[in-house]
């Protein structure tokens, strides 16, 4: 394998770990989101953080694994994290925003009909 494909193998292995770690992290985030009913800016807060400390340790990673300019290295990673996120973020609104407002309305209805029925007994 040469150097190229070493360091192509390194920035897919980063992102992998970048993207397992914004997983784990955000489903944290929800279980305290339910848990403790947080507001919506504590959220946005944490979700924030949560992209941001993935993307380092991902880019760290990359750093770790290129061996040398590791700054350069880690800011590639990082820009490809965001990236990825951004058109995620984009196609999914586009193609599927009735069937995900009609999934969430369903899902919050059925919270709060749990709610209610906890707050009645």
């Amino acid at each position: 394998m040469n150097v190229s494909m070493k360091k192509m193998s390194a920035i897919l292995k980063s992102l992998v770990v970048s993207y397992i770690i914004t997983i784990a992290m955000l489903l944290v985030l929800t279980f305290l989101l339910f848990q403790f009913e947080l507001d919506e800016g504590k959220v946005s807060v944490g979700i924030i953080l949560v992209y941001l400390l993935s993307c380092f340790i991902g880019g760290f990673f990359a750093g770790k694994k290129c061996g040398s300019r590791k700054f350069l290295w880690g800011l590639a990673v990082g820009g490809i994290y965001f990236t990825l996120l951004l058109v995620q973020k984009n196609g999914r609104h586009k193609s599927n925003k009735k069937f995900l407002m009609r999934w969430k309305s369903n899902k919050w209805d059925t919270w709060v009909y749990k709610k209610a029925d906890y707050v009645l007994q």
